[in-house]
């Protein structure tokens, strides 16, 4: 459902910084102010940490993969009705 809100007017894009400027996380929210639509999360260097779904602040359901600052999958995890849930794959950056 957060996925296709990303289309929609309503849904402003938010940013935070690091201290040095680069870009640390990324994220839209509803008229409200609240996280609704991609949120993604980066390492210092702008690879890609994790990108998850949120529906009016709440984490959608589905796997959750997240990336080194190399680029390579550092785990791999299913989320469900907010736990993690499920096998827990984690893999060295290598």
């Amino acid at each position: 459902m957060g996925i296709f809100d990303f289309f929609k007017k309503n849904n402003r894009i938010r940013r935070r910084n690091y201290d040095n400027g680069v870009r640390k996380e990324e994220y839209q929210v509803n008229k409200n102010g609240v996280k609704h639509g991609i949120c993604k999360l980066y390492h210092p260097n702008q690879q890609l940490i994790v990108e998850v779904n949120f529906t009016k602040g709440v984490q959608d359901d589905g796997k959750v993969i997240s990336y080194h600052d190399n680029g390579k999958i550092s785990r791999e995890v299913m989320f469900l009705n907010g736990k993690f849930n499920g096998e827990f794959l984690e893999c060295y950056n290598n």
